[in-house]
């Protein structure tokens, strides 16, 4: 082979390279790893106007003839310094290898009001995004490319690079290669934070806020934009520092993409607990009522919007059980809220051992309460006597009624030693001595026999049998009978 190089003269060297160098340079052998600074030197790329190797390797030619032949006698070379002012427009033939390995953050800060942690704050950055993947550096980090001092800048803006991403979670939830901890090393705010949103509770305080938590799961299994509006950070009145805020929850959410409540990790009381009324509202209790998974959750009573879907509120609790429906398959323990202490307001005020027989001759509250209809009593006669609130037993037809109520008297003792039966129609006789709660005599005493005409209540019939109070009796109504609620 002939040697060209080592034959120069001492002190000579080539005026150019390019005549015998071209056809290497344009192949991949040219492409030139360097680890250490995360590139590819790639001379074959477009942006690459010259191939005069002096341009870029300043001691490319005086070291021509030095023997051996290496390649560290071509370094060091300067591209971005020898361009001058005209940088190259694109950067991935060379930088496709520069991607961070996991998400970065930036230098904008979104100022959390709450929920902020060491972490959280600046936002966080995924080169694996697909809206970032295969897309040219320069879409973002064009000035970054300088004569000296290049270098990735943080503070390069990515949304306000015509880029609009259809997903958030991979640079700023939990998604982002960082972890699964909810405010660290992610965007989400860590616990409960409150929302824009003044709570419509009457029970809490004037101004309380309703709350959120990052947490859970209807939150987790879904995008930022699920709830989300603005993209990126803002320069604009009433949205700069509070980027975050622009948001909506509970509207989002439809048919075909409901709420999830599956009493762990989706559940009401993740977020409202700081809505829960105290022991100053008399309505129903709801100390029972916790954030622990054991126990019952708000969705058991309440659904959202509550009365209104223009106002959204907690009104319309239905009670842990449907509004209507016979309570045959029902799971409930009627004792949690109905039995004495209960935290209904429509609970036992006795033992339940003396309602009606109570449990002593194996009677169960549904033995009795067949239809969940009776539990939302509606205003009307014979609904109320002497303030007390009655249940409605419904067995169907009037007649069947009348059967399960005399085979339920004739069975039972001590309060309610009475003999039902048929005068005409749906008219009932009671028969027996007048008893009140508990076994203790009605000032009256004696014997009383009580005829109920349909629709008739408690008041008017004893009333006319002359008898002053009878406590524990039933209404006869259209459709079955009203029993109190001790």
């Amino acid at each position: 082979d002939g040697k060209f190089h080592s034959n120069m003269p001492t002190g000579a060297a080539p005026s150019e390279c390019v005549s015998c160098h071209y056809p290497l340079i344009t192949t991949v052998a040219a492409d030139v790893t360097a680890p250490d600074a995360g590139y590819t030197m790639s001379h074959r790329s477009s942006t690459i106007t010259t191939q005069a190797c002096a341009t870029c390797h300043a001691n490319a030619l005086t070291r021509s003839t030095t023997t051996p032949t290496a390649t560290p006698l071509w370094k060091t070379g300067a591209y971005h310094a020898s361009v001058g002012g005209t940088q190259p427009m694109t950067c991935i033939d060379c930088h496709a290898v520069s991607d961070p390995l996991g998400a970065t953050q930036g230098t904008t800060v979104y100022a959390l009001a709450q929920g902020g942690t060491a972490t959280n704050g600046a936002g966080w950055m995924s080169h694996a995004h697909a809206t970032v993947a295969g897309r040219d550096c320069a879409t973002c980090h064009q000035s970054d490319a300088r004569m000296s001092g290049s270098t990735w800048s943080k503070a390069s803006t990515y949304h306000r690079s015509t880029i609009v991403p259809a997903s958030c979670a991979t640079c700023h939830g939990l998604t982002n290669g960082r972890g699964s901890t909810v405010g660290t090393n992610n965007n989400l705010p860590a616990g409960l934070t409150d929302t824009a949103t003044t709570t419509t509770a009457s029970p809490a305080p004037a101004g309380t806020k309703d709350q959120i938590a990052h947490t859970d799961l209807n939150v987790t299994s879904r995008d930022c934009n699920f709830c989300h509006t603005q993209i990126g950070s803002s320069t604009a009145a009433g949205v700069v520092n509070v980027e975050w805020t622009k948001a909506t929850f509970h509207r989002n959410f439809t048919s075909a993409n409901p709420l999830q409540l599956n009493g762990t990790t989706a559940r009401c009381s993740n977020c409202h607990l700081n809505v829960k009324p105290g022991p100053a509202y008399t309505q129903q209790a709801h100390a029972a009522f916790t954030g622990a998974t054991t126990s019952q959750d708000c969705s058991s009573c309440h659904s959202w919007p509550g009365t209104s879907a223009s106002t959204p509120n907690w009104l319309g609790a239905t009670g842990a059980h449907a509004s209507t429906g016979s309570t045959v398959t029902s799971l409930l323990d009627c004792n949690t809220c109905h039995g004495q202490g209960g935290t209904s307001q429509k609970h036992l005020t006795g033992p339940a051992a003396q309602h009606y027989g109570g449990i002593n001759n194996g009677n169960k509250c549904t033995s009795c309460h067949v239809d969940f209809t009776g539990f939302t009593l509606a205003d009307g006669a014979g609904v109320t006597v002497g303030g007390i609130a009655y249940f409605t037993i419904d067995r169907g037809t009037a007649a069947q009624t009348l059967t399960y109520l005399v085979g339920l008297i004739n069975a039972g003792t001590g309060t309610h030693q009475y003999v039902a039966s048929v005068v005409d129609g749906d008219t009932i006789r009671l028969t027996g001595p007048v008893v009140a709660q508990g076994g203790n005599a009605n000032p009256v005493g004696g014997t009383a026999a009580l005829v109920f005409p349909d629709g008739g209540d408690v008041t008017a019939a004893a009333a006319t049998a002359g008898v002053a109070a009878i406590p524990e009796f039933y209404t006869v109504t259209a459709t079955g009978f009203d029993a109190p609620t001790d």
